[in-house]
């Protein structure tokens, strides 16, 4: 059982009036430079009400207009809502790195799938794909003909080298800018980012899921904090196997540079307790600064797992970008590539032997979610728990000696 990074469809938004010039195509908040608006960018919700009721009030009796206020009132009311339903997200690490390495800074497995970017016709935006594991559907974000909408998403079958037609993702609910798809491996879950107006007026994450009797999507929810920001939040990637999940920000930083976000992914969506969490400390959580706002002395053990975790990814990483693999075949040779082989069958046998090296990291990653679940759950959970684990336990010690013994046979037949 792969852990599911899932999340509440729960999280109720209510609509941010937005302005936009005739020079923006997209919404984007009216960034004012007033008391009230610094108080909102700062997460200061319960202040900001408190003023503007003052200042309409001042300006009814003036008979001035309260039109900004009001947005603001809005604002500060859907503001608050989000800041309430602030999501418990554990950050283990974060890099700021140019805009254009941006997938340098993610470090997944192969099972995850591949993700790039592409270039498009708006200038500097770029168009990014997701294509699974099997290689054999993409998710991509395409510049639409339609007077309404710049860019869509669109799903592509694939067979071999060829794409089918694209077909769009019905039911989102979103009739504006969408990019940065990512399914998970359950073939259900699916994030992405969009422009709307009810969400901060960048680009905000958001999570829906794949309804198979209708072929169509659920509405796709909004994730609110500490996900989403008032700048750009985007490309949201999960590696199930390893426990561990990215997403991209462009908050506190310059023009050109990005932030990466390294999370341990939950089993369900958790919120911070709003009503008794130091109103200081809340807001922290919900913008991530600091960093270690989250970090507890209790999850500790998690983030130090999860790091050794993310190094070996990263080490992986770095070594697949100079060798295919390792294959220690002897004392004086180590290969590297299939083309090392001189033996047609050694060369067949070390595909299996890749191919169930891949498979014996899954399971070891499922087996160690499993374990993990157990540790948290109370004795009846434990009891449906344990012939899972067992089973599971059982079928890594097959593959592991399957794995020997297919590599005893490479040195065989390559002899």
């Amino acid at each position: 059982m792969l852990r599911q990074f899932t999340i509440s469809l729960a999280i109720l938004l209510g609509s941010l009036t937005l302005t936009a010039s005739a020079q923006q195509y997209y919404p984007t908040l009216q960034v004012d430079s007033n008391d009230v608006a610094q108080k909102l960018r700062a997460l200061r919700f319960e202040e900001a009400q408190t003023q503007i009721k003052r200042e309409i009030n001042q300006e009814k009796r003036k008979r001035h207009s309260t039109t900004q206020l009001e947005r603001q009132q809005r604002e500060a009311a859907t503001g608050l809502q989000m800041l309430k339903g602030t999501a418990q997200l554990l950050v283990i690490d974060s890099v700021v790195i140019q805009k254009s390495q941006l997938l340098s800074a993610y470090h997944f497995s192969p099972e995850v799938g591949k993700i790039w970017l592409e270039n498009s016709s708006l200038g500097k935006q770029s168009l990014a794909v997701y294509e699974t594991e099997r290689g054999n559907r993409q998710y991509r974000a395409t510049v639409s003909d339609d007077s309404l909408q710049n860019i869509q998403l669109v799903s592509v079958d694939k067979e071999g080298n060829q794409l089918g037609k694209p077909q769009p993702l019905n039911g989102l609910g979103i009739d504006s800018d969408t990019n940065y798809p990512f399914m998970m491996s359950d073939g259900m879950t699916f994030y992405f980012a969009a422009k709307t107006n009810d969400g901060l007026g960048n680009y905000d994450l958001y999570v829906t899921r794949y309804d198979s009797d209708n072929n169509r999507f659920y509405k796709a929810e909004n994730l609110g904090f500490p996900y989403n920001s008032y700048a750009n939040d985007y490309l949201l990637v999960i590696d199930e196997v390893n426990n561990i999940g990215w997403f991209a920000s462009d908050r506190y930083q310059p023009a050109d540079k990005v932030c990466v976000y390294t999370f341990i992914p939950a089993t369900s969506r958790h919120t911070i307790d709003y009503e008794h969490t130091d109103a200081a400390l809340m807001r922290q959580q919900a913008s991530l600064r600091p960093l270690n706002a989250t970090w507890t002395e209790e999850n500790k053990p998690q983030r130090d797992e999860a790091t050794r975790r993310l190094s070996k990814l990263m080490n992986t990483a770095k070594q697949q970008k100079q060798n295919d693999f390792e294959f220690v075949l002897n004392d004086q040779h180590t290969y590297t590539s299939l083309n090392d082989f001189k033996k047609t069958r050694a060369r067949q046998l070390c595909q299996e032997w890749l191919q169930k090296q891949k498979n014996l990291r899954t399971l070891e990653g499922q087996l160690e979610t499993l374990r993990d679940e157990y540790a948290k759950a109370n004795r009846t959970r434990q009891r449906a728990l344990t012939q899972q684990i067992l089973d599971l336990e059982h079928r890594v010690e097959e593959l592991t000696n399957e794995v020997y013994a297919t590599a005893k046979a490479i040195r065989q037949a390559e002899q």
